[in-house]
């Protein structure tokens, strides 16, 4: 009976997701705005040195990708 009810469970879980993603699907107002370019990315870093050193290919990837990158730092770094 614990098995029968755990499936039922399962599915109705399944399907009241199923349901749930496809009235986002109808009635989602974002699914038709263009999406801007983007032209510049500014990057707020609140880390240590050596955390900032660790991310610099993720700002080079940036950069290749998107063209101008600022990244803002503390004072000291």
């Amino acid at each position: 009976m614990e098995r029968f009810k755990y499936r039922f469970e399962r599915h109705l879980k399944d399907l009241v997701w199923f349901l749930d993603y496809g009235l986002w699907l109808l009635v989602s107002p974002y699914k038709f705005k263009k999406i801007p370019q983007i032209h510049s990315v500014l990057v707020v870093e609140d880390i240590g040195i050596g955390d900032l050193l660790v991310a610099t290919p993720v700002f080079r990837a940036l950069k290749k990708k998107y063209g101008s990158v600022t990244v803002l730092v503390k004072p000291g770094m």
